[in-house]
């Protein structure tokens, strides 16, 4: 229901006897309410596309994972802090596996330095 639409049902309804006085205000109510819920669904149109963007990218080309900034070769994986998680490649599925917290049992490297601060050491400081 547009703008326009609402005027002139506003106005043919005053141009009837005064009897059928209480028709307009209910067209009224009804332009009013048409107007205020095309508003919201606006507004929630442009919070959900906000968040939507959010989103990170993932592309597979060239023998590489790329997801959001980051990129990885075949079989290759990358371990973060912030998030908390653990990125294998794995080009020939068309994956990428994901690894959060609590990471599984023996998922350290021994050659990893004592006092680290990635993935999956930061799970104990991250569940808190």
């Amino acid at each position: 229901m547009t703008l326009r639409s609402c005027t002139w049902i506003l106005q043919r309804s005053f141009e009837v006897r005064t009897r059928r006085r209480t028709y307009a205000v209910s067209y009224r109510n009804r332009c009013k309410l048409g107007m205020q819920t095309m508003l919201m669904a606006l507004v929630l149109l442009l919070v959900f596309q906000r968040s939507l963007s959010k989103i990170p990218s993932l592309r597979f080309e060239k023998f590489r994972c790329d997801y959001d900034n980051y990129s990885l070769s075949m079989g290759g994986y990358l371990r973060l802090a912030n998030p908390c998680v653990r990125l294998v490649c794995r080009y020939y599925h068309r994956e990428l596996t994901v690894n959060g917290c609590p990471a599984p049992p023996n998922s350290s490297d021994p050659d990893d330095p004592q006092y680290a601060m990635y993935w999956p050491y930061c799970c104990n400081s991250s569940a808190t």
